[in-house]
């Protein structure tokens, strides 16, 4: 095996490089950091570029060390992340990609592998074998990180998965047992199972899309479903408290002639302060539209509880051409960000609602002041929560309901006022 195959195979493996640390990364900076624009794709060129570059420079340890880590942390870029943690992910990749190539340098040498010691293909043997076993670690590094989401992927999914770069590894150490096996051959068998894993890396990745697709779909369906429960509650609520002040109004007027014919001051101050008690007990919306009115009275409890001031301007007619589920699922999602943020305001607490219907169209506004710290991605805003796990659906769920009306969201933000605005286009 001539110098100058190696150092092909040595380019191929650098560029086969790029599929595990991007697995790294999504392990330790984790993949709902990762920017959106596909121009922060071409971050992962950097690493086969600058260690080609090495290569040609000569074997020099401090020059490979030091490409090695400018390429990880170039690459870290394509997340967002703060500085500390990137540091410490790009020191832990290189670490751990460091540790794998001496131990399979190791396991060459020192223990005299067999099935490699004495074939003229060592070398090569060598390093794709160890370029599998790093590819296979980062699938294991990134099981262990997508586990910690509630997103479910059947163990023998990872079975496969795992199992693609071990079978590999098991293919070259028996192919290069085959005496009459050429060059030419054992070069193309490696290629071919390099790629293989590269297409695997794209399949991998597809399906874990697809399940977390499912698990965002299970998130709207179980929100549409605790805000029907709501609704139905708030309904029966709303009647109830109506035949209430229909019955105390009766008795406050009975009360009154009575009052009257007895001149006694004392009944005319309780009945005043039950009257006062009445008004005060009107509920904030009062649209007649039922599912909107329902959503509102039920948030503004929850608002008047954290303390916070609130105006809600409201236009619309009492039936609309929206699946009430979704129409809650919107409101519901962004009153939830805005109380949420509003409530960690230490002063001026305020939210403004607004909800709109004119011409076919729904404009829904929702305005709340924040404390100024907001944890954005490039086209998204994510959760500020300490459970990212179990939260983060929230204005993905309102975007995929809005989309549903052929709709648009919009986000504006200043130091001190978050603003939400929908549109939905009704038939």
């Amino acid at each position: 095996m001539t110098a100058s195959v190696y150092t092909i195979f040595q380019i191929i493996s650098d560029f086969f490089g790029m599929f595990y640390i991007a697995r790294f990364m999504n392990a330790f900076i984790h993949s709902d950091n990762k920017r959106k624009s596909n121009l922060y794709c071409l971050l992962y060129l950097t690493y086969p570029t600058l260690t080609i570059f090495s290569l040609f420079l000569g074997n020099f340890p401090i020059l490979n060390i030091s490409i090695n880590l400018i390429s990880l942390f170039i690459i870290s870029f394509r997340y967002k992340c703060s500085l500390e943690k990137r540091i410490i992910s790009v020191g832990l990749i290189f670490f751990i990609m460091l540790i794998t190539d001496i131990i399979c340098a190791v396991l060459g040498n020192t223990l005299n592998a067999s099935l490699i010691a004495e074939t003229p293909y060592k070398s090569i043997t060598s390093l794709v074998i160890c370029n599998l076993i790093i590819y296979m670690i980062s699938i294991l590094f990134e099981k262990a990180e997508i586990s910690k989401k509630d997103v479910k992927i059947p163990y023998y999914i990872w079975g496969c998965f795992t199992a693609i770069p071990l079978l590999s590894i098991i293919s070259v150490l028996i192919t290069i047992q085959i005496n009459t096996a050429k060059t030419i051959h054992i070069t193309a068998l490696f290629l071919i199972l390099l790629s293989i894993n590269v297409i695997s890396f794209f399949v991998y990745d597809s399906i874990i899309e697809i399940y977390e697709e499912r698990i965002s779909n299970i998130s709207l369906k179980e929100e549409k479903e605790y805000y029907r429960k709501q609704c139905i509650y708030m309904q029966e609520s709303e009647k109830e408290l109506f035949a209430f002040r229909h019955d105390i109004s009766n008795q406050l007027d009975l009360i009154k002639k009575m009052s009257h014919n007895t001149n006694s001051d004392q009944i005319n101050e309780s009945v005043a302060y039950l009257e006062d008690k009445l008004k005060s007990a009107e509920m904030f919306s009062n649209t007649h539209n039922i599912i909107i009115d329902s959503i509102l009275n039920m948030k503004y409890t929850e608002i008047k509880n954290c303390g916070i001031s609130v105006n809600c301007k409201c236009r619309v007619p009492c039936k609309l051409n929206i699946e009430p589920m979704d129409l809650m699922v919107i409101i519901g999602n962004l009153l939830d960000n805005a109380i949420c943020a509003a409530e960690k305001v230490p002063d001026n607490k305020y939210i403004e609602i607004q909800i709109i219907f004119e011409s076919g169209m729904i404009y829904i506004k929702v305005e709340n002041t924040y404390i100024g710290k907001l944890n954005i991605d490039d086209e998204r805003f994510l959760t500020t929560k300490s459970n990212k796990a179990m939260h983060g659906f929230g204005l993905s769920n309102v975007k995929k309901t809005v989309k549903k009306y052929h709709g648009s969201t919009k986000f504006n933000y200043t130091a001190n006022l978050f603003t939400s605005e929908v549109i939905l286009y009704l038939e």
